[in-house]
């Protein structure tokens, strides 16, 4: 019977082999990467990749991978009226000019570009027929190691969500509206975004077994309305145009209960296309895709 540490030592590897493969999955997506104009307006570009998540961004003319990490914890499960409470520690890192298909030969780069970390929490008050109203604080710092560009990160949601199961497929659907707000040291005008969403997944149990876990998998839709946004595109790739709405279709993989690494709970995984009117731009996925 194998032990806890031998467990772990699998699943770890388990999860570092998915990394290499779901990255070298969307290496064509970094090659593509346009240059946008060179001045200071770029630089919102790092920043609010925070927000936006894991994949292929350009700042002033560079190409830059992010990717971000989930961190969270539980405090408490909404039941007898009383709301839910997570706290949220999403780490957030950048490499410049890195070319994916580099971690076969020498493994991953031993050095940030770009790092930021901000803390919050999130409250679930449980509503009728399953529905959920999710509301969501962060702030925090980013730093960029190619420039002066560090700022101030601050952001603000609220959600409505319904989880529900049919048969054997469990479903999510969850719409709100997100406002975040980055705040350069050195410039007197800040910059912000207001995003509408709307997003639906589907999950079914796969029959692997690890542990004490059941791995589990689906596909998902998201759809993303720019009411308010900073001067340029913020997801870009080949294309050059510029609309308000962006479109995202992925599928993760995970585990019911999810592992867990010294007491916290490992995110699901995933692999996604963003696309719109001249966008197109793979992203990985780290957490829940909304």
């Amino acid at each position: 019977m194998p032990n806890r540490g031998s467990r772990n030592a699998s699943l770890l590897a388990m999860i570092r082999i998915a990394l290499i493969v779901a990255t070298l999955a969307f290496s064509a997506a970094a090659e593509a990467a346009g240059a946008l104009r060179e001045n200071e307006a770029d630089l919102v570009h790092f920043a609010f990749a925070t927000q936006l998540g894991s994949g292929v961004y350009a700042v002033g003319g560079r190409t830059i991978q992010i990717y971000r990490l989930p961190v969270a914890r539980t405090l408490a499960e909404p039941e007898d009226g009383r709301p839910g409470v997570r706290l949220t520690l999403p780490v957030t890192i950048g490499l410049y000019d890195f070319e994916p298909r580099d971690v076969v030969e020498s493994g991953f780069p031993d050095r940030l570009d770009t790092f930021s970390l901000a803390g919050g929490i999130e409250l679930d008050f449980p509503l009728a027929d399953d529905w959920h109203l999710v509301p969501y604080a962060e702030a925090g710092r980013a730093w960029d190691r190619s420039s002066d560009a560090d700022a101030s990160l601050y952001s603000a949601a609220l959600h409505a969500r319904r989880d529900w199961s049919s048969g054997q497929i469990d479903w999510r659907f969850s719409t709100g509206i997100v406002y975040a707000g980055v705040d350069f040291d050195g410039l007197a005008r800040p910059s912000d975004l207001v995003r509408f969403e709307a997003g639906i997944e589907v999950r079914r149990l796969l029959g692997l077994e690890f542990g004490n876990s059941e791995a589990d998998g689906g596909p998902y839709l998201l759809v993303e309305w720019y009411a308010d946004r900073p001067d340029e595109q913020l997801v870009r790739s080949t294309g050059k145009g510029s609309v308000p709405a962006q479109f995202e279709a992925g599928f993760t993989l995970g585990a019911r209960p999810p592992p867990r690494i010294w007491k916290l709970p490992l995110p699901r995984i995933g692999l996604a296309y963003r696309f719109g009117d001249g966008i197109s731009v793979y992203r990985l996925v780290f957490g829940a895709p909304f």
